[in-house]
C-alpha cells in the first residue's frame, strides 16, 4: 500500500512539473519567494522537475536582459547620453542580479543562483548591445567610478562587481581596463593607490587561473622602475603578480617570450608569481624597443642574459641550486619537457645529465653578455613590422595560422558574427595560449576573405560564413 501511495503522488507531483515551471518566472518576477521555496521542493521530489526548473531559470536570466537593453531615452547632448546609457546599463543589470540573487539566497535552493548566472551570461552572449558591447560599458563605468574619491569608489565597485561575474568576453575587459588605469593612474600621477585598489578588485573577482601582462607607456625609466618595485612591495602576498611597466613602448610578453607593440599575451600564474618573487632579488629588466629580457645572474662571474622570459626564469631556478629535475623545471615553468630542452639550447651555461639541468656555475661569458635572442630593435615606434628572428618567425607565422583557424572554427559554428564579437569569439578560443591583438584577427579574417571563406557586410559590420 506504502508503494502505491509514493507511486501516486510521484504520478501527481510529475503532473504538475511544467504547470509549475510555467509559474516560476511570475514567482520570480513578483517576489513570492514563499512560493518559491515550495515549487523547488515539489520539483525536486519529481524525476525531471529540477531540469525544467533549470531551464525556466534561464529562461528568466534571459528576460531579465532584455528588459536591461529596454533604455529608455536620455539626455538630448549625445556625449551625456552616451555616458548616461552605458551607467543605466550597468546599475539596471547590476540591480536585477543583486535582486536574484537575494531571492536564491532565500530558498534553501541557492544552488540554482550558479544555473542564473550562467544563463545570464549566455543571453549577454547572444543578444549584445547595440553599440559598444557590455564589457566594454562595464570598462568605461569603472573608469568614470574610479575618478572619485576613493572611498565612494570602493562603494560604486561594489555595483561593477555584481555584473563582472557575467561578463562573456574577461580578457577583452581585463586588457581593456588595465590600460585606461594605468592611462588615468600616470597622467594624473596617482601611480600606486588607483592601480591597488582595482587590481585587488579584478584578482579576488576574476579568479582566473591565467592573467593577462599588461605593460604600459612610461617615459622616465627611472620612474617606471621605481613604480614596479613599489608596486611589487605591495602585492607580494598576491598569487597573481602581473604587472611590469616598460620605458617608450606599450609591450604585451606571452609565454613564448614572443612581443610586439599591441600583441596581448597571457603568462601562467605561476611563472609570473615565481618572475615577480625573485624581482627584488636579481635585476631583471624588459628592454625597450627590442624582443629580449635581460636577467643579471649572479652566478660565479657576472654577466647579462638576454633572452625570453622562459630563458630568465629558468636561470632564476638557481637560485640556490646547481641541479633541477627537468621535470621539476617544466613544470613550474609551465611548459613541455621538449620545450624546456629547446629553450637550454640557447643557454651555454646549463647542461643535462641524466634528465637533469646542470649549471655550470664556472661558465664565462667572453663580453659579459648571453644572446639568446637577437637584442636589435625590432619595431620602429608603433609600426607593426615582421620580427626579425628565426625563433620568432615562427612564432609569429605559428601564431597567425592559429588565428585563421580559430576564426574559422567560431565562424563555422555561428554562420553569421559581429566583428566585436568575432574578435570576443576567437580570444576565448585561444586564451590558454595567447590572447590575440585586435590587429592579428583583422588581418585572420581579411586574408580568409580573400581565400572566400568569409565575407564581409562593412554597412552591418557583420561577417558570414561561406559554406564551399
Amino acid at each position: 500500500m506504502e508503494d502505491h501511495l509514493r507511486a501516486a503522488n510521484e504520478d501527481i507531483a510529475g503532473s504538475l512539473e511544467l504547470p509549475i515551471c510555467s509559474e516560476l518566472i511570475s514567482m520570480f518576477q513578483e517576489d513570492r519567494t514563499e512560493e518559491l521555496e515550495s515549487a523547488f521542493v515539489l520539483l525536486s521530489k519529481t524525476r525531471n522537475g529540477l531540469a525544467h526548473a533549470k531551464d525556466s531559470i534561464a529562461e528568466l536570466a534571459q528576460r531579465d536582459w532584455a528588459e536591461v537593453l529596454d533604455v529608455p531615452d536620455g539626455p538630448r547632448d549625445e556625449n551625456e547620453d552616451q555616458t548616461w546609457q552605458l551607467s543605466y546599463c550597468i546599475e539596471r543589470l547590476s540591480r536585477v542580479i543583486g535582486d536574484r540573487e537575494q531571492t536564491f539566497m532565500l530558498t534553501d535552493f541557492s544552488s540554482m543562483y550558479a544555473t542564473y548566472l550562467e544563463g545570464l551570461s549566455t543571453a549577454l552572449r547572444r543578444m549584445p548591445r547595440k553599440g559598444l558591447p557590455i564589457w566594454k560599458c562595464a570598462v568605461l563605468y569603472a573608469h568614470n567610478i574610479l575618478s572619485r574619491k576613493e572611498s565612494d569608489s570602493r562603494n560604486q565597485l561594489h555595483t561593477w562587481e555584481r555584473v563582472l561575474q557575467v561578463l562573456p568576453n574577461k580578457d577583452l575587459f581585463l586588457v581593456d581596463y588595465r590600460r585606461k588605469l594605468m592611462e588615468r593612474g600616470l597622467r594624473e600621477r596617482a601611480e600606486i593607490v588607483i592601480e591597488k585598489l582595482a587590481l585587488d578588485l579584478l584578482m579576488n573577482t576574476l579568479r582566473s587561473s591565467q592573467v593577462v601582462a599588461m605593460y604600459s607607456m612610461v617615459d622616465d625609466l627611472d620612474k617606471s622602475e621605481s613604480m614596479t618595485r613599489s608596486w611589487h612591495e605591495q602585492n607580494q602576498s598576491s598569487s597573481l603578480c602581473s604587472m611590469k611597466i616598460l620605458s617608450s613602448q606599450n609591450w604585451m610578453l606571452d609565454r613564448q617570450g614572443c612581443e610586439a607593440p599591441g600583441l596581448m599575451g597571457t603568462l601562467a600564474s605561476g611563472m609570473l608569481t615565481y618572475l615577480n618573487s625573485e624581482l627584488l632579488k636579481r635585476e631583471l629588466t624588459f628592454l625597450p624597443k627590442c624582443s629580449s629580457v635581460t636577467v643579471k645572474a649572479r652566478l660565479g662571474s657576472s654577466f647579462d642574459v638576454v633572452g625570453n622570459a622562459l630563458q630568465a626564469s629558468i636561470l632564476l631556478l638557481f637560485n640556490e641550486r646547481t641541479q633541477v629535475p627537468e621535470k621539476t623545471a617544466a613544470a613550474k615553468l609551465g611548459c613541455s619537457r621538449e620545450e624546456l630542452r629547446a629553450l637550454t639550447q640557447r643557454l651555454p651555461m646549463i647542461g643535462h645529465q641524466r634528465n637533469r639541468l646542470v649549471l655550470d656555475a664556472d661558465y664565462q661569458s667572453e663580453d659579459g653578455v648571453v644572446e639568446c635572442l637577437c637584442a636589435d630593435d625590432f619595431f620602429d615606434d608603433q609600426e607593426d613590422t615582421a620580427v626579425c628572428t628565426e625563433s620568432l618567425g615562427e612564432t609569429m607565422c605559428f601564431r597567425d595560422q592559429s588565428v585563421q583557424a580559430a576564426v574559422m572554427r567560431v565562424m563555422k559554428s555561428w554562420i553569421h558574427l559581429g566583428s566585436e564579437e568575432l574578435e570576443a569569439e576567437v580570444v576565448l578560443q585561444l586564451q590558454n595560449w595567447f590572447v590575440p591583438d585586435p590587429r592579428m584577427i583583422k588581418d585572420a579574417t581579411a586574408k580568409l576573405e580573400k581565400r572566400d571563406l568569409l565575407q564581409y557586410d562593412q554597412k552591418r559590420n557583420i561577417y558570414t560564413y561561406v559554406n564551399c
